[in-house]
Parts: C-alpha cells; sequence; structure tokens
C-alpha cells in the first residue's frame, strides 16, 4: 500500500481574493513536495468560483511573507500563503 504524504498550507486571502472566494482563509492538505502551481491548482479545485479564478491569475504570492514568482517553487511543511491581487491606487 502506497502512503501519500502530506503538509498543510495554511492559505490567507487578501481584499477581492478574498471577496470572490467568500472567505479569507484557507487550510489545504497539499503533497509533500508540493510547489506554488500544484498549490494554487489545488486552491482553484476548492474554490471553484469562476470569479476568483480571474482573481487569482492576476495575484501575486507570498510564501512564508516572500514574494515567490517562480511556479515550481517547492513549499515548507506548514508554509503561509498569502494570496495578494492589485491593489487600487498604487
Amino acid at each position: 500500500m502506497a502512503t501519500h504524504l502530506t503538509q498543510t498550507c495554511d492559505v490567507h486571502l487578501f481584499a477581492g481574493a478574498a471577496a470572490a472566494a467568500d472567505t479569507r482563509q484557507v487550510t489545504l492538505q497539499v503533497p509533500e513536495k508540493a510547489t506554488l502551481l500544484t498549490t494554487v491548482a489545488l486552491l482553484r479545485t476548492v474554490i471553484n468560483k469562476p470569479d476568483f479564478d480571474a482573481v487569482l491569475d492576476r495575484s501575486t504570492f507570498l510564501v512564508d511573507g516572500v514574494a515567490v514568482t517562480t511556479p515550481d517553487a517547492p513549499l515548507r511543511p506548514a508554509c503561509r500563503l498569502d494570496v495578494m491581487p492589485p491593489f487600487a491606487g498604487g
């Protein structure tokens, strides 16, 4: 029997992302070797709202407070992922 190791990732949604998702926080169980790309794909599946998908497409992502622009960036166990949509005025 195969063992599927997972880790948690606390996702915090801000501004338009929170509004489109109807929540400010989600805790995901992601694969042990999760990347930003796989975690965002899982987040899309869990929330599953067209408006949220559109916001994600324009968002910046912070992992443990550091901006991440590489989709294949690995995530550490028990990480925090912040979804930061574009803000008006700056």
